[in-house]
């Protein structure tokens, strides 16, 4: 959760870079995307901690850095889920940013319709990267809004809620 995160003082979950979280194993991300206005006034997208100004990250920074990642481990894959929060930033726009680090797309799987592909034939297929995103536009009702490279993650997951008490309660969501 906020993976990219690495304020020591704000939260004591997220002490060290992302990238350190890459090597030490990890392969689900999670990280809060915002737009915000830069030195120069202009909006730009970010990665943040559900507000402009905190925990800022670059996600060309960031996605060049997961990229080397990949490269160095060929045989590892990364799922990203992005919250979209504030300044209302949209799965195109994130694109167009992440998409331009050279090598991501390529890496990128895009999810058109039907069965996902298991993790060997996205390997044989040099896909290492599966990205997702919530709590942003409605892909159905705007489309332009949208990008076939990231995903709405609802639908494909079901979030366990903090309210469930037993497993029971998880079971019969749905």
């Amino acid at each position: 959760h906020n993976a990219n995160h690495d304020d020591r003082t704000a939260f004591s979950n997220n002490i060290f870079p992302l990238e350190d979280a890459l090597t030490a194993g990890y392969r689900g991300l999670m990280l809060d995307v915002c737009k915000c206005e830069n030195d120069q006034n202009v909006l730009e997208i970010t990665f943040c901690h559900g507000e402009c100004g905190f925990g800022p990250r670059d996600p060309t920074e960031v996605f060049t850095n997961i990229n080397t990642f990949l490269n160095d481990n060929p045989n590892d894959m990364i799922v990203v889920n992005f919250e979209l929060s504030e300044g209302n930033p949209t799965a195109t726009e994130l694109w167009d940013v992440i998409g331009a680090v050279n090598g991501i797309a390529s890496k990128t799987y895009d999810y058109l319709v039907g069965p996902w592909p298991t993790m060997k034939e996205m390997q044989n297929t040099n896909k290492q990267l599966i990205l997702f995103q919530h709590n942003g536009q409605n892909c159905i009702t705007n489309p332009t809004l949208c990008v076939s490279s990231i995903q709405t993650f609802h639908d494909f997951a079901l979030e366990t809620k903090y309210a469930f008490k037993s497993v029971a309660e998880v079971e019969d969501e749905s």
